[in-house]
């Protein structure tokens, strides 16, 4: 049916009048030009709750109405709710993400970016999650002046997210054994290329610095290089790279994960073989720098391991290219080691070392931290102590004054050079000063504290725990510092003669 004249006119109008609704909206969305992508880690990557599939990143779009360049002190703090990502109870669960490293987003494009932030609690304080932070501080002027360089390979292996299995396995059954996988050619023995070049280039365009990429040992599982870097690049470089590798996947269905094991029995795991140099080792006649440093990793074993990843006991089994997990050994060109001294740098005789021992899904910024505290900030190596039991109690102690200790008055212990001191906390009804809680007898055992291994006991009254350092050491008279057990308690002590070595650091 025709329309009126006056009909006409009134829907041209209310045309019009939405036209322009639509320009208006138009105009302002213009001014938003920029997209970052603000990106942190939750901390719990690896953790049993998470299994293999579920990484640590987490990430979310802020809109800019201008190019806000790659200077992250120019971006806007941020929140976050930390109860949904489990940083932050439900009463109180904002997070504040504080940008840290910019570069260019190669999935958006520019003028887009990626952001790094770092993650800190309401009242401006790093959060527990904040590992980042935990390196700043050890990252002074003097470790500085040793510049230190870093470079991480960052294994990973592809599942089919349909499935869940290893992507390119049969859907029954399993491929080959290994040997003709790694850095192999063709459709018979690479699997997932088209994301490991994807990635590969991403890092690239996002300029980072990627070193190179192959296909690893397991079928499927891949590696990527970053470094040459500085420590906080390192963490900052890898976690970035982690970020893409996981985004692309959503682009081709595949998970990424840095499970260090995924698959069990005969097949390799999943690491992140770390190379660390100062510049002493990169010289003529660093070598000896690079002995140093490995002789001080030899007795800080048990506190890199308890930070190295989760669930790596699963792969430092002694078996596929590992060193048992409870043993520390080092050798030129030995892929069973725990720290390898590549051939070219033992022929030159300088270079740098290889630390073999972090898991796939060990943080960046942990393995960078501990490698500057043992080889840098740590001037003289660790010692060791052995401690032997007289008497028949299975209680494990030692009292202050030095060479002599007291549990429960009867046994005694002795060091050779070592001076104990304890440390004693709320007060305990059943202790008198310079005495042991009575009431605790055999109550002595294993504990974590700050990641390390220490020997740790309770009373039974529950008023009283006691941790062990010693104050100072009469080789060197060095600082005090945490006493370490080893990684296995029941391995390491010598029930036959009542002896066990303790390793502390000076």
């Amino acid at each position: 049916m025709a329309l009126s004249m006056k009909q006409t006119m009134a829907f041209k109008a209310q045309r019009a009048r939405v036209a322009g609704r639509s320009r208006m909206a138009v105009r302002v969305n213009a001014k938003l030009v920029q997209k970052a992508e603000y990106i942190w880690a939750d901390g719990q990557e690896g953790a049993n709750h998470k299994g293999m599939i579920f990484n640590e990143l987490r990430s979310k779009t802020k809109t800019f109405e201008m190019d806000m360049g790659m200077d992250p002190t120019a971006y806007p703090d941020w929140s976050f709710d930390g109860s949904s990502t489990g940083q932050a109870e439900g009463n109180n669960s904002d997070c504040i993400l504080r940008p840290v490293r910019v570069v260019p987003d190669p999935i958006r494009g520019g003028p887009h970016v990626l952001v790094m932030c770092e993650v800190f609690c309401p009242d401006g304080t790093p959060h527990p999650t904040n590992t980042r932070s935990k390196l700043r501080e050890v990252f002074d002027d003097k470790v500085k002046a040793t510049q230190p360089w870093f470079g991480f390979e960052q294994e990973y292996t592809m599942l089919d997210k349909k499935t869940g299995r290893v992507f390119g396995w049969p859907a029954n059954g399993y491929p080959a054994p290994q040997g003709p996988f790694y850095c192999g050619v063709g459709a018979e023995s690479v699997f997932g290329r088209p994301l490991a070049e994807a990635h590969m280039e991403a890092c690239m365009k996002a300029g980072l610095n990627i070193s190179g990429i192959n296909s690893e040992v397991l079928p499927g599982q891949w590696e990527f290089q970053i470094g040459p870097v500085g420590p906080l690049e390192l963490g900052d470089e890898v976690h970035i790279a982690r970020w893409l590798l996981h985004r692309l996947g959503e682009d081709y269905n595949i998970i990424a994960t840095f499970h260090p094991k995924p698959v069990k029995g005969d097949w390799n795991g999943t690491g992140a073989h770390t190379n660390f140099s100062t510049a002493d080792m990169r010289v003529p006649g660093g070598m000896k720098a690079i002995e140093t440093a490995i002789e001080k990793l030899s007795k800080t074993h048990p506190e890199h391991i308890s930070q190295y990843g989760l669930q790596n006991d699963q792969r430092l089994t002694g078996k596929h290219e590992t060193c048992d997990i409870n043993t520390f050994r080092h050798g030129v060109a030995d892929r069973g080691s725990s720290i390898r001294i590549p051939l070219p740098v033992m022929l030159k005789g300088y270079g740098y070392l290889e630390d073999r021992r972090p898991a796939a899904n060990v943080d960046p910024y942990t393995v960078a931290r501990l490698l500057l505290k043992t080889c840098v900030k740590n001037k003289r190596a660790p010692h060791s102590a052995v401690l032997r039991r007289r008497g028949r109690s299975a209680a494990y102690a030692v009292l202050a004054g030095g060479l002599h200790a007291r549990c429960d008055g009867r046994d005694a212990w002795v060091d050779k050079g070592l001076a104990l001191t304890k440390e004693v906390g709320p007060a305990c009804p059943h202790l008198a000063p310079g005495t042991w809680c009575s009431s605790a007898p055999g109550a002595w055992g294993l504990g974590q504290e700050g990641g390390a291994v220490v020997l740790q006991a309770v009373c039974r009254c529950a008023r009283i725990q006691h941790s062990w350092a010693h104050s100072t050491c009469q080789q060197c008279d060095g600082d005090a510092r945490r006493l370490y057990l080893p990684h296995d308690f029941a391995e390491h002590l010598d029930t036959a003669s009542s002896a066990m070595t303790l390793s502390y650091q000076c």
